[in-house]
């Protein structure tokens, strides 16, 4: 997976100076909780680089579509999102489309974490939904099911500024 990652980077024109590579956690017995304690360490470092304003965070599957990057600076300069989804599972998205873009929208819901954009700013509320979320499932009688990461964020999402593109500009490779 290091060398697809790398490899689709590259593709895509991310430098590699800009990448900082986390060493996933793993959970053998519950994958979405070494899913989830993955994303928190990647947002706590993203959260020590104060120069940093904006943070792509990918896991190592995403595959980018040709030339993301002009819809996605776009998107962030015109919405100014907490969260920019980059790739999205099952959504509802409020219409009308954000008056940049036709293929810009408000977030309601939306799971997904494959692919994201996030405000510096905005790192502590996601960092403090996603450890409620494993606090959630890992405490007797807790569920992975009831309280996964990416759709445990569905109530912040309703309310703060996420956004997402209809035809995402990345996904997750299921190969």
């Amino acid at each position: 997976r290091l060398e697809y990652i790398l490899n689709e980077c590259k593709r895509v024109g991310i430098p590699s100076e800009k990448i900082t590579r986390i060493d996933a956690i793993y959970s053998p017995d519950i994958g979405m909780l070494g899913c989830s304690l993955s994303h928190c360490k990647a947002l706590e470092v993203a959260l020590s680089h104060p120069e940093w304003t904006w943070t792509l965070i990918i896991e190592d599957d995403v595959k980018f579509k040709d030339s993301p990057w002009l819809e996605t600076e776009e998107a962030l300069r015109n919405a100014n999102p907490d969260v920019l989804m980059l790739a999205r599972g099952a959504a509802t998205l409020q219409t009308p489309t954000h008056p940049s873009s036709t293929n810009l929208y408000r977030v309601i819901s939306s799971c997904g974490a494959v692919a994201y954009v996030i405000n510096r700013n905005y790192i502590p509320k996601l960092l403090k939904n996603k450890r409620e979320s494993i606090e959630a499932f890992t405490k007797p009688g807790g569920n992975i099911y009831d309280h996964p990461h990416d759709v445990y964020c569905y109530p912040i999402q309703y309310t703060d500024n996420w956004y997402a593109f209809m035809e995402s500009v990345a996904w997750q490779n299921l190969t």
